[in-house]
């Protein structure tokens, strides 16, 4: 006979393959059998608990989506409220040969090429919650009379990025068209061509006005009038035609309500009404070339889109604004650097601010629901395995290991879980459809409701047959058992 000594400290081999291979059957054997019948018998309660569950992970599911689908809206509405102090307004630098040259007749495209230039240059960011440029070029107002009547008035022409692209109709008369000057006098003397010296000679600009003004104030076609603008001389209005506009919600009018409809002018003022003339792609060169450089001011104009916005990026296109108002040479040209005028990233940092403490208070609120849910799926648990007692007690003295009462406790409560959480998070998906939210909270919900029967069997089994040795005597036991009750509420 053959012994085998071991030197005390050297670990204990381990087991054979075929040893461990009968441990695993014998923790996993029947398994799918036993939680068969065991769910038939407990079908109310299981499906109580799979209620509860998909419940639960609905709610942990469609809460996050809403919060996020209102702070969406929030920021908007928000956006949509500020109107046009939300878009971003870029004021092109005037050439300093305005009002000294002859009318430039590709003024209107040189002005859309410039749309198009600020157009590429602006952020991807800020492309993303805006819509394409569009262009204006307005004049300084001032108080004229016209049909008899004194009124605030301006020269305005609008654009886009499209050159072409028809903005009105023209109900009566025709479309302001390019004026013909007369051209200087010269001295043809001896000693060669000179221009004489004499006053500048009378310039007309013709003009579109509004149908709807035109017939409030009793102007007709071909009213004339001396405009009060710093020019070099005379420069004369002609208004040629009187319009309606295609589409009276463009972006293009936005910024420009006179010029569709008159309005009443400020209080203190000499005049009674607030007019804007409309220039046309041909009489625009007229008045670049007639007026002086200080009358007139470019404007190319981003409008927002309210719809494009959403409360993840609002602090991103606030920044990257921010840096664009503080680095307006982004948008330099030959002729200088332009100003940019916007007042979106202070709203957008109000919106944000609000967001996040009501985000925080949300937040509580769901991780307080989803906490109570899973209280609740644990006492289901807990429940559920009492009703088992004396079942898996039976087991445990016929020999079952505490792992082959977990393996057939999760047999039954996982395919049950996964059913239950799915069902909730589908329906969750279907009532608040979008990506928005978060799956952290249902998953760890989910989770709970899997692991918690597995655990209370497993801690219900283990306290039995133990055999660890108990006081023989009644009042010894007792007290064994008032200390771990205290334990177990401590």
């Amino acid at each position: 006979m053959t012994t085998t000594t071991t030197r005390p400290g050297t670990p204990a081999a381990a087991p054979p393959p075929d040893q461990r291979g009968g441990a695993l059957r014998a923790a996993t054997a029947l398994a799918p059998l036993v939680s068969r019948r065991r769910s038939r018998d407990d079908a109310g309660l299981l499906t109580l608990a799979a209620v509860l569950l998909a419940v639960t992970v609905l709610l942990s599911v469609a809460l996050p989506r809403l919060q996020a689908r209102t702070a969406d809206a929030t920021v908007r509405g928000v956006v949509a409220e500020a109107g046009t102090d939300a878009d971003v307004a870029i004021r092109l630098p005037n050439r300093d040969d305005i009002g000294a040259r002859e009318p430039d007749p590709d003024e209107a495209t040189l002005l859309a090429n410039s749309a198009s230039v600020v157009w590429g240059e602006t952020p991807r960011t800020i492309r993303a919650v805006t819509s394409a440029p569009v262009t204006g070029v307005e004049t300084i107002t001032r108080t004229a009379r016209v049909a008899g009547a004194g009124q605030v008035m301006r020269l305005v022409h609008v654009g886009s990025n499209e050159v072409g692209v028809p903005l009105v109709r023209w109900v009566e008369g025709t479309a302001p068209a390019a004026s013909v000057w007369a051209a200087p006098v010269e001295d043809t003397g001896s000693t060669g061509p000179a221009i004489i010296d004499r006053p500048a000679p009378e310039r007309e600009i013709q003009v579109g006005l509004a149908a709807r003004t035109a017939e409030e104030l009793g102007i007709d076609v071909g009213t004339r009038f001396p405009l009060t603008l710093p020019a070099p001389g005379r420069v004369v209005a002609h208004v040629t035609g009187l319009f309606e506009p295609i589409d009276a919600t463009a972006a293009q009018w936005q910024t420009y309500d006179d010029l569709l409809a008159p309005f009443p002018a400020a209080t203190g003022s000499k005049a009674e009404n607030r007019v804007a003339y409309l220039l046309s792609d041909e009489s625009l060169a007229d008045a670049m070339a007639a007026l002086q450089v200080t009358a007139i001011s470019r404007l190319v104009r981003l409008p927002a889109e309210p719809e494009a916005f959403s409360e993840r990026g609002a602090a991103t296109v606030a920044r990257d604004l921010s840096v664009l108002l503080a680095t307006p040479g982004t948008y330099a040209t030959p002729d200088g650097q332009p100003g940019i005028e916007t007042d979106l990233p202070a709203v957008l940092d109000d919106a944000v601010d609000r967001l996040t403490a009501a985000r925080a208070q949300a937040s509580v609120l769901l991780v307080g629901l989803a906490t109570v849910g899973a209280l609740a799926l644990v006492l289901a648990a807990r429940l559920l395995v009492g009703r088992r007692e004396g079942l898996l007690l039976a087991e445990r003295a016929r020999g079952a290991s505490v792992a082959s009462v977990v393996v057939r406790a999760l047999t039954e409560s996982v395919p049950v879980g996964l059913v239950a959480a799915a069902t909730g998070a589908l329906v969750a998906v279907l009532v608040v459809p979008g990506t928005e939210g978060s799956w952290l909270v249902a998953g760890l919900v989910a989770v709970v409701a899997m692991v918690a029967p597995a655990v209370a069997s497993a801690l219900v089994v283990r306290r039995a047959w133990t055999g660890a040795r108990q006081p023989a005597n009644r009042s010894d036991r007792e007290r064994v058992a008032r200390r771990q009750g205290a334990r177990r509420v401590t």
